[in-house]
């Protein structure tokens, strides 16, 4: 019986992120009838898309000033978490590099919607934390429940210096790669 109830158990945490009831029912002869009921309650989660639930492959930067004015682009991300802390971190320095030049610098920020923005820096003990204020099941307010799946709107900005020279000499296409580390943060239980 009991190898039933931890299988329908974790059927129902990876189905359902959030809290789930789930019943079991186990027929045990024909004279014995048991209902049990458990509740599945995920420990962590982190989903991170766009505005429209997706994640681009591709963002690209534009430049709209003069010629060394910076290359910018900028992303709205929307961050459903377990608990409502997480932090979030660069894996490595972003580069943009053509065939023979390399742009001076490339600055990624992350900001709430509500405003505050914060550089992000490559791993390193400071670490940038965020906590979501909206939480999506259970309590369907602003005061958490247990279980409860928070979200929370960010802007995603990148603003890169292009190489010095003219532009005959370093026009071209770039391309780099921009790694982020989303992680829930680990809580004490009550």
């Amino acid at each position: 019986m009991k190898k039933f109830l931890l299988t329908a158990m974790l059927l129902a945490q990876m189905l359902m992120p959030g809290a789930a009831w789930c019943e079991i029912e186990i027929v045990a002869g024909s004279k014995t009838h048991s209902v049990i009921r458990a509740k599945v309650v995920a420990k962590r989660y982190i989903e991170v898309t766009d505005a429209q639930g997706h994640w681009p492959n591709v963002l690209v930067l534009e430049q709209s000033g003069g010629l060394n004015s910076p290359f910018e682009a900028q992303l709205n991300l929307m961050v459903r978490s377990l608990p409502a802390k997480f932090q979030v971190s660069l894996a490595a320095n972003p580069t943009l590099v053509s065939e023979s030049h390399r742009f001076q610098s490339v600055e990624v920020k992350l900001e709430p919607a509500s405003g505050g923005a914060a550089q992000l820096i490559p791993l390193t003990p400071a670490i940038l934390v965020f906590t979501n204020t909206i939480y999506l099941t259970g309590s369907g307010g602003t005061a958490p429940g247990p279980g409860d799946i928070s979200t929370g709107n960010y802007m995603l900005k990148i603003r890169a210096q292009p190489p010095d020279g003219r532009v005959q000499e370093v026009g071209g296409i770039y391309t780099g790669q921009l790694s982020m580390i989303f992680e829930p943060v680990a809580q004490t239980p009550p």
